[in-house]
């Protein structure tokens, strides 16, 4: 989520408005993908809402060998899936998602490039 708002904010503050939607997160597989608490993100992008966000909002369950849980692949699928559904009730248009590239690749069935633009349609 860091690496996005950064990216986001780059491109849109002072442009559009900066929504968190933790459902296009990346899935999670490596201790570098485990999120930060709101109030911690709050204080790097405090022009950004975090409100609608629990505590761990990252996927949490047992922890393996290394200190972290690893996403299941079903969690993550169904996960992407209900972000998809959510893009629907949202009625401005255009929008832009900034995320990371295992969850673009969930959703278009397609490697993005890095930093690549994809006009999406359901």
């Amino acid at each position: 989520l860091n690496r996005a708002l950064q990216t986001a904010r780059l491109i849109f503050d002072g442009v559009a408005p900066i929504k968190v939607m933790a459902g296009i997160r990346g899935k999670l597989e490596h201790s570098c993908d485990v999120g930060r608490s709101p109030m911690a993100l709050y204080e790097d992008f405090p022009k950004v809402s975090f409100d609608h966000l629990d505590d761990v909002w990252w996927h949490h369950g047992n922890a393996n060998a290394l200190g972290y849980t690893v996403e299941p692949r079903d969690i993550f699928g169904r996960r992407i899936a209900e972000f998809v559904t959510a893009l629907d009730s949202i009625t401005s248009r255009p929008i832009a998602i900034v995320g990371h590239g295992n969850a673009f690749h969930e959703m278009i069935d397609f490697q993005l490039e890095n930093c690549q633009i994809y006009k999406y349609s359901k």
